[in-house]
Order: structure tokens, then sequence, then C-alpha cells
């Protein structure tokens, strides 16, 4: 099986538009073009997370983005990322913090601003809702 990223922007749209009480119309929920079986989100929490050329080619950039720039001042900024997957953002973010004393770590995450210990001399972990604190950063309330 092949799998293939499917763009879903005017799908999400209609959902937002018709959505009741936090809930779709079933007939909004999407299914496979091909074999019109239901569709999942992809997520990188088994093995049908889609990789494709294009995934590829942007984690070949930031790998070199972040080879490029070892040992420099960087920011490592983390916005609302839970524990679903720490193995992708959190966790490696926090390694490379550790690994270069000219890193800074910012975490912004309502209920789950933290960071361990090895680099509790770089971090900056705010504990509020992301757009309240990009608001107040801005100095504007929407």
């Amino acid at each position: 099986m092949i799998l293939r990223p499917y763009k879903d922007a005017d799908a999400i749209r209609e959902m937002v538009k018709r959505q009741e009480d936090m809930k779709v119309p079933t007939e909004l929920l999407p299914t496979c073009p091909h074999c019109s079986k239901p569709m999942t989100m992809n997520l990188r929490f088994d093995d049908t997370s889609v990789e494709d050329e294009g995934w590829h080619r942007a984690a070949a950039r930031y790998e070199s983005f972040l080879r490029t720039r070892a040992g420099q001042k960087i920011l490592f900024l983390e916005l609302g990322v839970g524990y679903n997957t720490p193995a992708i953002i959190k966790c490696p973010f926090w390694q490379m913090t550790a690994k270069n004393p000219n890193a800074t770590y910012v975490c912004i995450n309502q209920g789950q601003a933290v960071c361990p210990q090895e680099i509790e001399r770089q971090p900056i972990c705010i504990d509020m809702d992301i757009g309240d604190t990009l608001s107040a950063v801005a100095g504007k309330s929407y």
C-alpha cells in the first residue's frame, strides 16, 4: 500500500463551519478517494505516517540548518508541544540545548511548561496559553 499525503484545508474549513457542540457531521468525515475507507490524521504514532518527497526535502533542510549552526547562539522555540510524541520535538530540543551552552530553550505550554534538570540554566518556560502569551509579547489584545 502506498500512503500519500492528502490536502485537507477545504475539508477542515467546512468541518469548522458546520460543527455543533464540538461534533462534525458524519458526511464530512474524510474517506480515501481511491477505496472509500475512513482516513486518519498523519500523526507520528505508528507506522502509517506519510514521509513523502516533500517531507524528506524539509527534513534535509532542517538537518542542514542544525549542522551549520552547531555551537552558535540558537533559540529552540517550542509552542504547545505535549507528551503525545515527545521524541519528535521535545526531547531533541532538550538534547540539542544540553549540548550547546549558547542555546536557549523556550517552552510556552499551559500546564506542561517544563524542562529537564540538565538544561536548568538555559530555559524559559512559560506556563500560559500561547495566544495570551504572544499577545502580551506583542503588546496587543485580540
